[in-house]
């Protein structure tokens, strides 16, 4: 009889010391931020907030970014349950124009999801923002003293 009671028993037990098992959970408030239209002269940052929402200490072990015009900087790297901090993406637009998406890797001892992707958008604008293959200058002194009364416009050839 005690051999009947004990085979139901046993899925019950494996299932109750596999939900006991310490581990960690990373968890972020959002993935993505969109930092909408910049200039490229507009250095620009953004907080993403990481929690851990599992039963033992998270440990970031690092974040890599996807080009040199994104740094980042980490509150903390060890958290114990329920803790949180930040990882700050520092975007430097310089040199670059358009639509721009950037992602952030973000490496952890979560074991479920060791490596979570961020990402950010950004629109970067110039003051001149080259459309085709012409440029139209409007009221440019074309002899140094007066305003030209029509547009200018100055074809580029590609070379």
């Amino acid at each position: 009889m005690q051999h009947f009671l004990l085979i139901p028993l046993a899925p019950f037990v494996c299932l109750s010391l596999q939900a006991q098992t310490p581990a960690p959970t990373i968890a972020f408030d959002s993935t993505h931020h969109d930092f909408g239209k910049i200039s490229e002269d507009h250095k620009t940052a953004h907080r993403f907030i990481v929690t851990n929402k599992g039963n033992a200490s998270l440990n970031i072990k690092e974040v890599r970014t996807s080009c040199d015009c994104t740094n980042t900087t980490v509150g903390k790297t060890t958290l114990l349950p329920d803790e949180g901090t930040f990882i700050e993406a520092h975007f430097d637009p310089a040199g670059l124009m358009g639509n721009v998406r950037r992602t952030l890797d973000v490496v952890s001892d979560d074991q479920a999801n060791p490596v979570t992707r961020l990402t950010f958008d950004a629109t970067v604008i110039r003051e001149i923002m080259p459309s085709g293959n012409a440029v139209v200058f409007e009221k440019v002194r074309r002899d140094g003293v007066g305003l030209a009364s029509s547009a200018s416009s100055l074809a580029t050839t590609r070379r």
